[in-house]
């Protein structure tokens, strides 16, 4: 067992296997990447996060390395006084990125916090009422289609591929439907999600009904408070996300323990336009 530090460790070694600790803190992380790809077949990277965007962060998401994930909430010792100490001592940044496993902790704005997420994990809910799935097409590249199904406000099953057109995700997404006996699929219909309607009308599924959703449009004719909706938000977007944060801090919708996730749900950030409306 040996130890190095610095730009260039392993170059011109070999070894089983190499850990590389604190590895989301490395000042030049793409250095030491190179660094090590003749050294070893087996690379284990252990860190608390450290934002998002480098090589830690893009491993920890990208679903195509095995995971393994410590919470504080797994640590019989710790509660929610714990949590609440803890906080008043380093202060919720601190504490969302050392405890919390959120990448996004440093920075402004963000819509939903982890935090309020992981708090809605398994929680009781009504999960009454018809079963609907929502999907995302994803773009060409590294981008992964995703699907979700939820029974009343408890979200069941979560799934993302790639490598599929958008004929092929369709049908794909349809089958999970039937799996789950969803009634209702919304999906995302800007951009290459207008594609899933040529399938859908190509196969008929007799007992779901297929929902566009063109987040760019205009808000909901509802109000917000005192507010109409149309007066508070951009768009469509700025409406379902601010909804979901609302319900996501009361506590009205559980979510399964997925940490991809779990991860996703925190990235989207909030800003306000010239005329104050939400986006």
């Amino acid at each position: 067992i040996t130890g190095e530090s610095g730009d260039n460790i392993g170059r011109g070694g070999r070894t089983s296997i190499y850990f590389k600790d604190e590895s989301a803190f490395y000042e030049r992380p793409d250095l030491i990447e190179a660094s090590l790809v003749a050294n070893t077949e087996v690379q284990i990277d252990i860190s608390t996060p450290n934002g998002n965007g480098n090589p830690f962060h893009q491993k920890a998401v990208s679903g195509l390395i095995p995971k393994f994930t410590y919470h504080w909430t797994n640590d019989p010792r710790k509660n929610k006084e714990w949590k609440e100490k803890k906080i008043k001592e380093v202060g919720e940044i601190i504490f969302a990125q050392e405890y919390d496993i959120d990448y996004d902790a440093s920075l402004p704005n963000i819509c939903i916090s982890n935090s309020y997420i992981r708090e809605c994990v398994n929680i009781e809910v009504d999960d009454t009422g018809e079963i609907v799935a929502g999907l995302d097409v994803a773009d060409d590249g590294d981008d992964k289609n995703a699907i979700t199904i939820r029974q009343g406000q408890k979200v069941l099953y979560v799934d993302s591929w790639s490598g599929l057109d958008v004929g092929q995700t369709t049908l794909k997404a349809l089958s999970i439907c039937e799996e789950w006996n969803a009634t209702i699929m919304n999906y995302d219909s800007i951009g290459v999600g207008a594609g899933v309607k040529s399938t859908v009308n190509l196969v008929k599924p007799k007992n779901i009904e297929c929902i566009p959703i063109s987040v760019a449009e205009s808000p909901s004719d509802l109000k917000y408070g005192d507010k109409k909706f149309k007066d508070t938000f951009l768009n469509l977007r700025a409406e379902l996300w601010w909804l979901m944060r609302d319900r996501v801090k009361a506590k009205k919708i559980s979510i399964i323990n997925d940490s991809e996730l779990l991860s996703e749900l925190s990235q989207p950030l909030y800003f306000f336009n010239e005329n104050g409306k939400i986006k």
